[in-house]
């Protein structure tokens, strides 16, 4: 669900304004925009749209391979017209109404996921999540840190990890030549689940660390929130500050600074 104007609360996943003017045109018609609109931190679902797409991508994509391999110019036009169905329709959309190209569908809904002012796994969370890739507990860890979400950033992650997961066992299954498809989907959507408050001059080493990280969430998927999973790591490690910027120094490989 997205957040409306009036939404507020103390976490910095909250915190983000809506995305300036509120409205556009489609067709001539007024509409409230949709891509570039916060996430609610606090409802306890995915927003309507994105949930039409991914239940469109569920039936339709997980047959299709090399889903996000077609260059994003040979459908500009159904993108186009996807994106606009999206914002007139919201809730309600028809996917199928638009388009009959799997491609098209998974673009959108990655260009929808791409524009969200924070990103799914929330900017707190970023060094923790690039902390955990070398820990031998790390799923517990991801665990814990899932559960920590707020619930509109939980819930949309999970829905869209879910779709990410289901196209990965499909495709490794029927096209085995494409190889490990977790790992292609890695690059494609770190951006959307990880991203800092603010660059640094570590960002091309943490491109790669957060894509190893969303390959692991995408293979991984079910067993993250499986509520009878318990994280058992001390949850004290998660928020720990002062030895927090020398692990990801290490993992980063560089010179940690003088603390």
């Amino acid at each position: 669900m997205w957040a409306s104007s009036s939404t507020a609360s103390g976490s910095s996943a909250s915190a983000v304004p809506p995305v300036v003017g509120l409205t556009t045109n489609v067709g001539g018609k007024p509409v409230t925009r949709v891509f570039g609109q916060p996430l609610d931190p606090e409802s306890g679902n995915a927003p309507g749209a994105l949930l039409k797409l991914i239940q469109y991508l569920q039936k339709r994509g997980k047959n299709t391979p090399g889903l996000y391999r077609k260059p994003v110019e040979e459908i500009a036009k159904e993108v186009d017209a996807l994106r606009k169905g999206v914002m007139l329709e919201k809730d309600h959309l028809q996917v199928a109404s638009y388009t009959n190209s799997p491609s098209t569908a998974a673009e959108v809904m990655r260009q929808l996921l791409a524009a969200l002012p924070d990103p799914l796994l929330t900017c707190d969370l970023y060094d923790s999540f690039l902390i955990a890739l070398k820990l031998e507990d790390r799923l517990d860890y991801w665990r814990l840190l899932l559960a920590a979400l707020p619930p509109g950033f939980k819930a949309t992650t999970e829905k869209t990890l879910s779709l990410l997961h289901l196209l990965h066992t499909h495709s490794t299954g029927q096209f085995p030549a494409n190889g490990n498809y977790a790992q292609n989907l890695g690059p494609i959507f770190a951006p959307v689940f990880l991203r800092p408050r603010a660059l640094g001059p570590h960002m091309a080493h943490d491109a790669k660390l957060a894509a190893d990280v969303t390959q692991n969430l995408i293979e991984h998927m079910p067993s993250l929130f499986d509520a009878e999973e318990h994280a058992r790591i001390d949850t004290n490690e998660v928020s720990n500050t002062t030895t927090q910027p020398v692990f990801l120094h290490t993992l980063r490989g560089s010179t940690a600074p003088a603390q």
